[in-house]
């Protein structure tokens, strides 16, 4: 599901922007395997910005699972959407802790706010 969402925010904005900046990066990180836990494996990073969608500071930015963006045309005032993608946490395999292996599963999740603040840049 999260390489299907990547692909259709792409068409997206791809199929909207016309002459935007692009960025795009792929990388390989390590992390732990779950918060507190000294046992690390390799976790992917993925990071795509586009920006001057229409305006110098329009952009739409993805950083692993989390979007944020701005779609307001002005130098002080930015408003947007903020969007995550929470993946399931099924049962931890190989995990020497016994509180963890007794943690219950979690589903999928999706959090969405809008994101608005102001950026005082006096030129």
């Amino acid at each position: 599901m999260k390489f299907h969402w990547l692909a259709t925010l792409a068409v997206f904005v791809s199929g909207t922007v016309h002459a935007a900046d692009w960025t795009i990066g792929l990388g390989v990180g390590a992390g732990p395997q779950y918060e507190g836990s000294n046992d690390y494996g390799a976790v992917p990073l993925v990071r795509m910005r586009a920006q001057n969608l229409y305006h110098p500071v329009t952009y739409v930015n993805l950083v692993g699972t989390k979007l944020t963006s701005n779609f307001l045309a002005h130098y002080n005032i930015r408003a947007g959407i903020s969007a995550e993608y929470v993946p399931e946490r099924g049962q931890f395999n190989d995990i020497d802790n016994s509180r963890v292996d007794r943690l219950s599963d979690t589903d999928d999740g999706f959090r969405l706010s809008n994101l608005k603040y102001g950026n005082w840049d006096f030129r």
